[in-house]
């Protein structure tokens, strides 16, 4: 990865390569700020760095230092809660804890452990009696990281958190050789970017975010990442690179077309659209290309469990879509023969993208595929008779909302965890922005008198990110039950989406 960045920082040093709401960074000063970090990263053997940080030119030019000591970067939510700060330091025990601003994100502090040494980008230099506190613009080389990370394999480079089954976040395990293979398998589709600009709306600590941005910037296209939903912002600085792309989700396109964001009146030089994270409807994609018809939009599948896109659909104005089609496999990538014909099965895929592993509770790295090589995503769908392959729905009980991975399981746990709650289920809404919204439902201890509905809010947004709270608090008497006593979730579903 390295020397191919080294390539393309030839061909563009002059180049912006990123930027965010708050500045913007060269190829030449990216590589600059990166070297600058790397003596103070190489003071421990295979540094483990989690970063806490808006996507944008900090959080590259920490990856590119941490690559360049032979570490590895596990990014997490600019915005996390404490809980989840602590999960996610848990499982990896960082060696560096790396945040924007100590004032702002006090919850990432209080929920790592105070042994881990902090990173800050806008501070010049504070430390406090149980912690010590660094700041990026002005890194004493004197001072020394200690080895405090788990063990991991040495082919690993980039930690992608993903919500688990039992309700805490999966740890994936990304090689080299997952990153170099997304890159190979893609670059003729790559190659239309390089020298250009392209806007994406997707956090970088995503799994697609991170994609596109090892996928654009390798080929020398700069990525100018948005970290909240400011459109005027957004256009501005569309404006400003002249971006001829957008990389994003069905939820941000539909909200960006329903405040007139995008119209004949505010062209911009747009080519492509490039959609991922949740299934695109064809109204939405007809109101695309209402505005842009000579522009062209590719739908992607990509998971969490592995790097970029599995699959590509290219569709123009006047093309017929199908709902749930994204298209035919990039190269190397192999799915499997059950998948041919009409009938729904889940979905197996093998790639050299696909995770080397997975972090166990204890710190052990095991892999997620079978016997055969193959993962088992937990979606359903079919490959048509053109190749294409049509995505139908979710094997386990996963939400997806705004493109995030939601386990239910973990929001239960924490509505369980409140007083008076005997018993809680969460199930998912269509919903023509967000994929699905979020319902809970909720069975009171008899006798207790429950929070209402805003208390409940509260105490959530207190506990989990934004996109994992609730919608809706349904309040049970009692909740319908199967014929062992467990919460009947097929009828509560049911009767929740009437």
């Amino acid at each position: 990865m390295l020397s191919r960045f080294e390539q393309i920082l030839e061909r563009y040093p002059d180049k912006i390569a990123v930027s965010n709401e708050f500045g913007a960074m060269t190829f030449s000063r990216l590589n600059e700020e990166a070297d600058r970090l790397v003596p103070f990263l190489s003071s421990v053997n295979r540094p483990v760095v989690m970063p806490a940080l808006p996507g944008g030119p900090e959080l590259t030019l920490l990856q590119l230092a941490v690559w360049k000591a032979g570490g590895v970067l596990a990014p997490i939510p600019e915005k996390c809660t404490e809980r989840e700060a602590r999960i996610f330091s848990e499982q990896i025990r960082p060696d560096l804890v790396a945040v924007h601003s100590l004032s702002e994100q006090k919850e990432v502090l209080k929920g790592t452990g105070s042994e881990t040494p902090i990173l800050s980008f806008r501070i010049q230099e504070e430390s406090s009696s149980d912690r010590l506190v660094l700041s990026a613009s002005k890194i004493e080389y004197s001072k020394y990281l200690n080895k405090l990370s788990v063990s991991l394999p040495e082919e690993v480079r980039l930690i992608q958190f993903s919500s688990g089954s039992t309700g805490r976040p999966k740890a994936i395990l990304l090689s080299e050789r997952n990153l170099l293979s997304n890159l190979d398998a893609n670059l003729e589709h790559l190659s239309q970017f390089a020298g250009k600009d392209a806007f994406c709306s997707v956090p970088q600590y995503h799994a697609m975010g991170a994609a596109v941005l090892q996928e654009l910037l390798w080929v020398g296209c700069g990525v100018h990442f948005s970290n909240r939903f400011m459109p005027g912002e957004h256009l501005a600085r569309m404006r400003k690179f002249g971006c001829t792309s957008i990389a994003t989700t069905p939820n941000y396109m539909k909200l960006l077309l329903d405040i007139g964001g995008l119209n004949r009146e505010r062209f911009l030089p747009l080519e492509s659209f490039t959609i991922g994270t949740a299934a695109l409807d064809g109204k939405l994609m007809r109101r695309i290309l209402e505005v842009y018809p000579e522009s062209k939009i590719y739908c992607r599948y990509g998971l969490s469990e592995s790097v970029g896109a599995l699959t590509r659909l290219e569709v123009h104005s006047g093309d017929t879509y199908v709902p749930g089609s994204v298209g035919v496999p990039v190269s190397g990538v192999e799915f499997s023969s059950d998948l041919r014909g009409q009938k729904e099965t889940e979905i197996v895929v093998r790639s050299g993208c696909v995770a080397m592993g997975q972090l166990s509770d204890s710190g052990e790295c095991f892999a997620i595929t079978d016997d055969r090589g193959f993962l088992h995503t937990g979606d359903t769908g079919f490959l048509d008779a053109n190749g294409n392959l049509r995505i139908l729905g979710r094997k386990n009980s996963f939400l997806k909302v705004n493109g995030y991975r939601v386990s239910s399981l973990e929001i239960e746990l924490i509505l369980k965890s409140i007083p008076g709650v005997q018993e809680a289920v969460v199930v998912g809404v269509e919903d023509d922005q967000s994929g699905q919204s979020i319902v809970a439902c909720i069975e009171p201890i008899p006798g207790s008198l429950l929070p209402d509905s805003a208390e409940f809010d509260r105490l959530c947004r207190s506990e989990m990110s934004s996109y994992k709270i609730p919608k809706k608090f349904v309040m049970y008497e009692n909740l319908p039950r199967t014929s062992a006593g467990k919460p009947d979730r097929e009828r509560i579903y049911l009767e929740v989406n009437g």
